[in-house]
């Protein structure tokens, strides 16, 4: 009997695009055991050099044990040929999954320079304390470093999360030093924090993540193509927060300011989980406009909660005009809320390549553009980041709703005016 994993790679190998060796790994990996990963992984090193679809794809199956090993063999694949494709998409992969498994390589890794020209790049930093920051540190302060590593180092300081990379940020800035400033607005918000008017840091990214576990016919029931179910963040093995949490629908009671329309449902959390700062009200249910919701010219729309039940009420400041696309609720259904495992915290929009579980509650925002934090309409503050929508849901007619093009919608909450925003955004 042939060697799957070999016959997966002598297929690409010999016939590239036009071979199915994509359609096999994915069999492969669906049905065999989590160990065929990581073969298929390793031995694709050196004989694969190309980014390829499936292998990205199959860093999501490798076990965690075997996620160190799978990054000391792609920096060591670097080493040889920095222009190993293959090799700095296993890195990117693994930043997101273990970025520990990458910290032990990170000044190598700096000078290595895989995907040095993405949005990526500095990911293998995030939350290696000091580990790495002596380095950077002398690159961002040297007069001499050219403009392309200068960003991509203040980039990589900022995913530290550290109060050092922070002071040396806020420091630079006060010096109006411009060869070595960062762009606070630009860098504080991608690493979920945001500089206050009294110059104060503050992180406006919860802590706890969450995943919405849909039922397992949920996204058929539409004309939409259904998401890539084989991707282990739909099928995430973890004890229920909420085990049954409504989602879609119409609102009780809600208006919408722009169209008059009754306001879509989106989901109700009763009772609202501990750790995503949402303590002024005991549930919250989150609601737009479908119809208005990033077609009307709106930046966000703001809806104000009853400190009893919870329930929305639009506070948008806009004239009643009728919508250019208007839309029925989502179908509504009950799911769970889970608990989302570390390995899983951080997720890409980009990266997940339309395959992963992206509907998520707490943790950071997997942004599609640049970052978009409201301020809170009633105190004028940075509002705190709560929640992400996905597309490709069903509505209520069995069509299907994308925000936009392929994009997300984004929730956020300001505790103290028990005010929720929503905004999307999409390519």
């Amino acid at each position: 009997m042939s060697d799957p994993v070999e016959s997966i790679i002598a297929e690409h190998l010999a016939k590239k695009w036009q071979g199915t060796s994509n359609q096999q790994a994915e069999r492969l990996l669906a049905e065999d055991p989590p160990a065929e990963a990581t073969r298929l992984i390793l031995a694709s090193l050196g004989r694969i050099v190309k980014g390829t679809t499936f292998l990205n794809f199959a860093v999501s199956f490798i076990p965690v044990d075997d996620l160190p090993r799978v990054a000391d063999a792609a920096v060591a694949r670097l080493r040889q040929d920095r222009a190993d494709e293959n090799a700095a998409d296993i890195i990117s992969y693994v930043s997101l999954q273990s970025p520990s498994s990458l910290h032990p390589h990170l000044d190598e890794l700096f000078d290595l320079a895989p995907n040095r020209d993405s949005y990526y790049g500095p990911y293998p930093w995030r939350e290696s304390g000091m580990i790495g920051f002596d380095k950077l540190r002398a690159v961002v302060t040297d007069p001499a470093t050219d403009v392309k590593t200068h960003s991509f180092a203040w980039s990589a300081l900022m995913e530290t999360r550290t109060p050092q990379a922070f002071e040396l940020a806020l420091a630079s800035y006060d010096a109006k030093r411009p060869a070595f400033c960062p762009d606070l607005d630009y860098h504080f918000p991608w690493v979920g924090y945001v500089r206050r008017r009294d110059g104060a840091i503050r992180r406006i990214t919860p802590p706890r993540v969450m995943h919405l576990r849909f039922p397992d016919d949920y996204f058929k029931r539409s004309s939409s193509t259904p998401p890539h179910a084989t991707h282990p963040t739909w099928r995430l093995d973890a004890p229920a927060v909420i085990p049954a949490a409504r989602f879609g629908g119409e609102s009780p009671g809600g208006a919408c300011n722009c169209c008059g329309a009754t306001l879509h449902h989106l989901l109700t959390l009763d009772p609202a989980p501990a750790d995503l700062g949402v303590t002024s009200v005991p549930k919250i249910s989150l609601a737009t406009c479908l119809s208005c919701l990033g077609w009307e010219g709106f930046p966000a729309m703001f809806y104000e909660h009853d400190a009893s039940s919870g329930a929305a009420r639009d506070i948008t400041e806009t004239e009643r005009r009728e919508p250019q696309f208007p839309s029925g609720p989502l179908l509504e259904t009950t799911l769970a809320i889970v608990d989302t495992p570390r390995r899983w915290h951080w997720q890409d929009w980009g990266m997940s390549n339309s395959r992963e579980n992206l509907f998520r509650i707490g943790g950071e925002p997997c942004w599609v553009q640049q970052p978009e934090v409201p301020d809170c309409p009633r105190c004028r503050e940075t509002m705190n980041y709560l929640m992400q929508l996905d597309g490709e849901l069903p509505t209520a007619t069995r069509d299907w709703f994308g925000w936009g093009s392929g994009g997300l919608a984004y929730a956020f909450w300001c505790d103290a005016c028990r005010v929720s925003a929503w905004l999307w955004q999409c390519t």
